[in-house]
């Protein structure tokens, strides 16, 4: 069924009508009893106070009767929700919390007894203990003399001292005298310089006459101008009748409808209060 087909999804008619805002999209159902599941899931009404008006305007209370409902079809549920309890979310209405007893911790264990090792090891029957005997100790030795050195070394023999001699001082020299380059160098031998004679001045020139060009170019021997004819604007056409199209266009003929199923789905939405719908009529 195409979606410009589909009827409105109030009646005409209509007695009681929906918050759109909290509308659910449910599958088509089987049951009246799948509906009133619905209802007590999404919007927390009291299951045995449901109550379902098709499109606003018929009850359902049979199974039989949903055969009149189709996709894209609005269920109204209301009913009291149940006394006692407040309102949940969702979350808390589909996750609800479990009394747990915590497991009994364990008794604590009591150490265990020590008792002295009266054994023997590996270590002590490899390594038996003796007796060890304290030695004298020495005597303390005398600080011997202290006796200068009077020999001599290999490095004095083979290093001996000589005098040195202070070098003499150079005498201070005298400046040279600076005199005038009296010589020919070779740049002044092979570019000698010349008298430069500057040429005469021109005299002014006369200002040449403007004159019209009276001769022909290559462009316009080439290219000679021809008068053209302006056409006259062609005349109004007549709109004629419009048929519609009894053909067949290329993309129906390769792109057939394979006949694909929407989805079925139909509407749920709890009934506005009394409050609510007052409020919108005065909006309208």
């Amino acid at each position: 069924m195409a979606y410009a087909d589909r009827r409105k999804s109030y009646a005409e008619t209509a007695t009681i009508k929906g918050d759109r805002a909290r509308r659910v999209a449910v599958p088509m159902p089987q049951k009246v009893k799948d509906l009133e599941n619905q209802a007590t899931r999404y919007f927390g009404l009291d299951k045995a106070t449901v109550k379902l008006v098709h499109r606003g305007q018929d009850p359902l209370h049979h199974d039989g009767q949903l055969r009149n409902v189709i996709p894209g079809d609005v269920v109204v549920a209301h009913g009291k929700r149940p006394k006692g309890e407040r309102h949940q979310t969702t979350h808390q209405r589909d996750y609800r919390g479990h009394e747990f007893e915590p497991a009994a911790r364990p008794q604590p264990r009591q150490p265990p007894k020590t008792l002295p090792f009266t054994g023997s090891s590996h270590y002590q029957d490899s390594y038996p203990g003796h007796d060890i005997t304290p030695q004298p100790s020495p005597t303390p030795r005398k600080p011997s003399p202290y006796v200068p050195f009077n020999g001599s070394s290999t490095y004095q023999s083979h290093y001996p001292g000589h005098p040195v001699e202070p070098m003499a001082t150079t005498p201070p020299r005298k400046p040279k005298p600076t005199l005038p380059f009296q010589g020919n160098s070779t740049y002044n031998e092979a570019y000698r310089g010349h008298d430069i004679t500057p040429p005469p001045t021109a005299p002014p020139r006369k200002p040449r006459p403007n004159l019209p060009f009276e001769g022909s170019s290559t462009y316009n021997r080439d290219y000679p101008g021809h008068e053209v004819e302006v056409p006259l604007p062609p005349k109004p056409r007549t709109a004629g009748p419009r048929l519609p199209f009894q053909g067949n266009s290329e993309y129906q003929m390769n792109y057939v409808d394979k006949g694909v199923d929407i989805p079925r789905y139909m509407f749920i939405e709890p009934a506005m209060s009394e409050r609510s719908m007052s409020l919108g009529s005065s909006a309208n």
